[in-house]
């Protein structure tokens, strides 16, 4: 069970004061029904020619000097394919025509605290391949960008778990790779 924090005290449509009714759905005085469902984000395992997957490193909180991948929270009402490609512009630098297309990997469930909050997101996690010539380089909230051998990352200092699993399920499909 996910432990989630928020402060929602107040009516959204109304303004009158809220009474949780469940772990995400709250009600208020004059019978509106608010939920605090998870909020869409998208990441993307991306690997060079040489097989090396690129990872950032955090220039934010939540997991401020941790490593991550490219990704984001979706932007109002945004695919998590269009959220990929201007995340991928936002933090790295690269437009959709310097990467294959983004393959589904798998969902996962985060939680994300931010200020006083800890709140629940739903994580699509793609995978693609730079193609010749992509040189990325860090921006937004991307402090650094590494490249590493898909062994050699440290699971440990990824931040978010359905990062570290996408990574994961990424290793595991090199291993299948250089074994056929």
């Amino acid at each position: 069970m996910l432990k989630l924090s928020v402060e929602m005290h107040f009516c959204r449509r109304c303004g009158t004061p809220l009474t949780a009714r469940g772990t995400h759905d709250y009600v208020c005085e004059r019978g509106h029904s608010i939920f605090m469902n998870a909020a869409p984000a998208v990441a993307i395992v991306l690997r060079n020619e040489q097989g090396q997957i690129l990872l950032i490193e955090r220039g934010i909180e939540p997991g401020k000097g941790q490593l991550d991948i490219p990704g984001g929270f979706c932007d109002g009402p945004e695919t998590f394919e269009a959220a990929a490609a201007r995340e991928i512009q936002e933090e790295i630098g690269l437009t959709p025509e310097q990467y294959t297309a983004p393959v589904y990997c798998l969902s996962g469930l985060d939680l994300y605290t931010f200020g006083a909050e800890t709140l629940p997101v739903i994580g699509m996690m793609f995978s693609a391949t730079l193609k010749p010539g992509a040189i990325p380089h860090p921006a937004d909230d991307a402090a650094a960008i590494l490249f590493m051998e898909p062994n050699a990352i440290p699971m440990e200092k990824v931040y978010f778990p359905s990062v570290r699993a996408a990574l994961t399920r990424a290793c595991k499909q090199s291993v299948s790779v250089t074994q056929q």
